[in-house]
């Protein structure tokens, strides 16, 4: 078996065991375990988090945050609503638009650029449509890919696929310039 920063043990429910470094903990749902943090939990960390993802469970998250991590130095939440329970030294950002129809941001989104050549805000073709928008109607996945100006974008959940018609995962993060603004600090920092 080769090895990967992706080391762990994990048969739910459970703990994760025999962690490797760098330690690399998930905090979904189905991952929620943090006993592979206990040689982390000293370190300085930094969080960068969407609110409204529907991979990650962000609630999770800003709990492990609070319980375990005591020398949390920054980060952002970007969210569209008032949250609680922000970690503190941690920012909560509305990454909205109504320019460019930005609803909110998935975790995917979080450290691309929108300057990005393949998945920025001029990309060539929209990759966030190809597991969303409903290939059987070719003209609508068409005009998803062509960036059509009718889409809005952010995280497909259910809320948004309800509320927009037209809606497609968002590929880069708007506020990216800020987000590396705010890493640089923690790495010279830290």
């Amino acid at each position: 078996m080769s090895k990967s920063r992706f080391c762990y043990n994990y048969t739910p429910p459970g703990t994760i065991d025999k962690c490797c470094k760098p330690v690399v903990c998930a905090s979904s749902t189905y991952l929620s375990s943090i006993s592979c943090l206990s040689n982390v939990v000293n370190n300085n960390i930094v969080l960068f988090a969407s609110n409204e993802d529907s991979t990650i469970n962000q609630q999770t998250t800003i709990n492990l945050s609070n319980k375990y991590f005591k020398n949390l130095s920054g980060g952002v939440i970007y969210s569209p609503t008032n949250i609680s329970n922000v970690p503190n030294g941690v920012e909560l950002q509305n990454p909205q638009s109504s320019a460019d129809k930005i609803v909110d941001l998935s975790h995917v989104s979080l450290p691309i650029s929108p300057k990005n050549d393949i998945f920025g805000k001029n990309a060539k073709k929209n990759y966030g449509c190809l597991h969303y928008v409903d290939k059987d109607n070719p003209q609508l996945l068409a005009s998803c890919e062509a960036f059509s100006n009718d889409f809005y974008y952010g995280e497909t959940n259910n809320t948004n696929l309800s509320k927009y018609p037209k809606f497609s995962r968002i590929q880069y993060n708007p506020l990216f310039d800020d987000l590396i603004e705010k890493l640089l600090k923690f790495i010279e920092t830290n």
